[in-house]
């Protein structure tokens, strides 16, 4: 479009040229006529400009043109001026007409260069919120300025009700600009801002559709524009004779947004193409291979179409964000068909994505909300296996963070999430090549996000708490069990102790007894059995079940010592039957006698003294 600009000064100095050049010859034509030539050859050359608009000529503008605009307007107002100094009539038209379209073009075309600057070199990150228009009172510039006002709009299309505002208001603009000086290109006008309010309420449409889904509640929801009721349980129809020209457009929002799963014909044109894939053809096959039928495989086989991906004037810009774009999708198919299992495997992807967002600046939410949701899902399934070490909450609530912050900057920024070649946003309209900007796609969905980025939050909360719940459960749980432990081994060391003692006072106690020392492994022996059985009991007390499976697994070891013992004692029982000593006998006989023998000398002396008594 540089050429045509550049053009559009040369011209119409040239045409000056001319005009003075007949307005001093020796028939001079009439100065009237003169001023009528160059008014028209004017408003042709500004049509001109327009068309350029029309046609998305200014999408290969170079960086630094806005800049070098002023200095081209002033270099030809000056020679305009130089040519006609002269002509005391002619330059002062030029003061009174031209000079003020060459000064108002320039201003128009660097504001709106400027701001188209913005949309075509950023992936995402650029706010677009102008409160006003780009305005002008010059009656020759209205549909060029207009026409600039409109592709803005094209370009910042947006999930708001700010937007139809914007849409409605250039639409009244419109009328008042053509009623003061008519449109050459007013049917043009109408079909595209037709679209663009087709468009946004077929978004409204999906987020009425999706809010009922989610609140399970019918409602009405109704808009008022300019005294004009637009109901969103009705159908959303364009209306003729724009819906002939849009027809493809609409099946294609149709199928793309709404799911609809007719055999458009634009479908099957594609899907047959194996070469010179343009940007639809590969936008569909993330749908076909995402959406329609999972098919991981084909999705990861696109990486490289993508990357190879080369049209004529297609920004590197807008391939890089279709780049992003593959790689949401392809993510999100992954995430979807992805388990526990896969956890390392979704980390390291999501870090890679994530670093090509930082790179580019770009601020798109949906790769963090996806990553987001997956994680909440497994560390739910951990918490409730008792993983809680597994957990790391505080990376999830910075990347909720990061997330949200996405997300308000996608509420009122410029988002296009998916550039189209020229050839995918053209249609013809009154027999020319209009470009559309933001083609076919649909606003971001402001509504549906909401809820969903919303409920994610809830989700975290909730997960925050179950965590901590569940930790202190486990470490009060740890706590009494630690406890039970202490109080158990506490009494089996008191056991043992009193085991002890018991044995040493009672073999002590039990010395005088013992006359052999046959009897006295006897009595260590049944004595032990006896402390030992003590201690078992003890043992079972404290330790429970445990201890039975124990002696189950290795209930040899624990017999074995009462067999031994049990046939020691046998074979000292019947030692000392045989053996035991006649000496011993015999002293206990001699001690009884000797017993005998004191009772009866006492039993006497006893019945003495009671006569001594009853004879006194």
């Amino acid at each position: 479009m540089e050429h045509k600009i550049v053009s559009f000064f040369n011209e119409i100095f040239e045409k000056y040229k001319t005009v003075s050049d007949d307005l001093n010859t020796p028939t001079p034509i009439n100065f009237e006529d003169a001023k009528d030539i160059i008014s028209v050859f004017v408003k042709d050359q500004t049509n001109i400009l327009v068309k350029s608009i029309i046609t998305g000529d200014f999408i290969d503008i170079s960086d630094d043109f806005p800049e070098k605009l002023t200095g081209l307007c002033e270099e030809y107002k000056s020679n305009c001026k130089s040519y006609i100094f002269s002509d005391t009539n002619l330059s002062k038209f030029f003061e009174q007409h031209t000079d003020k379209i060459f000064s108002g073009v320039t201003e128009i075309l660097n504001q709106f260069f400027t701001l188209i600057h913005q949309f075509n070199i950023t992936t995402n990150h650029f706010i677009y919120q102008r409160q006003t228009f780009i305005y002008t009172n010059i009656k020759g510039l209205f549909e060029l300025c207009a026409y600039c006002n409109l592709f803005l709009l094209d370009y910042s299309i947006i999930d708001n009700v700010s937007y139809y505002e914007k849409l409605s208001q250039l639409e009244n603009k419109k009328d008042y600009w053509h009623f003061k000086e008519p449109f050459s290109n007013l049917k043009i006008f109408e079909f595209k801002l037709r679209f663009l309010k087709y468009k946004w309420l077929k978004r409204q449409k999906y987020n009425n559709t999706k809010l009922k889904q989610f609140i399970k509640e019918t409602y009405s929801e109704k808009y008022v524009f300019n005294n004009h009721i637009i109901d969103l349980d009705e159908k959303i129809k364009i209306g003729e004779p724009y819906y002939q020209v849009y027809k493809e457009w609409i099946e294609k929002i149709e199928y793309h947004y709404f799911d609809d799963r007719t055999e458009f014909d634009f479908v099957e044109r594609s899907i047959i193409k194996t070469t010179n894939l343009d940007t639809y053809d590969l936008y569909l096959r993330i749908k076909l291979n995402k959406d329609v039928e999972l098919n991981i495989d084909e999705l990861k086989n696109l990486k490289k179409l993508f990357v190879q991906f080369r049209i004529p004037k297609f920004s590197k810009n807008s391939k890089e964000k279709n780049i992003l774009y593959y790689y949401n999708n392809l993510f999100s198919a992954i995430v979807a068909n992805s388990n526990e299992n896969d956890e390392k495997l979704i980390d390291r992807m999501f870090t890679e994505v994530s670093d090509l967002y930082k790179n580019k600046r770009n601020n798109n939410f949906f790769l963090y909300y996806k990553y987001l949701d997956y994680k909440v899902k497994i560390y739910n399934n951990k918490i409730e296996r008792k993983k809680y070490d597994e957990v790391n909450i505080d990376s999830i609530k910075q990347i909720l963070f990061i997330c949200k912050n996405h997300f308000e900057w996608c509420k009122n920024g410029f988002n296009r999430l998916y550039d189209f070649d020229k050839s995918n946003s053209t249609l013809i309209i009154e027999g020319v090549s209009v470009y559309h900007a933001s083609s076919f796609s649909l606003p971001l969905s402001i509504s549906e996000n909401t809820h969903i980025i919303n409920k994610l939050e809830g989700e975290i909360i909730k997960l925050e708490n179950n965590l901590y719940q569940g930790k202190n459960t486990s470490y009060l749980g740890d706590f009494q069990e630690e406890l039970k432990k202490s109080e158990k081994k506490s009494i089996e060391i008191i056991s043992l102790f009193t085991a002890v003692i018991s044995f040493i006072v009672g073999t002590v106690a039990s010395y005088q007894f013992i006359k052999s020392i046959t009897q006295g492994i006897i009595f260590f022996i049944v004595f032990g059995i006896s402390i030992s059985i003590f201690l078992m009991l003890i043992f079972i007390a404290t330790r429970g079940t445990k201890l039975f499976e124990e002696i189950k697994k290795s209930w040899y070891i624990f017999l074995t010592p009462y067999i031994f013992a049990g046939i020691i004692l046998y074979l000292l029982f019947n030692f000392y039957k045989k053996n035991e000593s006649p000496e011993s006998a015999t002293i206990v006989n001699k001690r009884i006698d000797s017993i005998s023998s004191k009772n009866k000398k006492l039993q006497e002396e006893i019945n003495l003294i009671k006569k001594d008594i009853t004879s006194q």
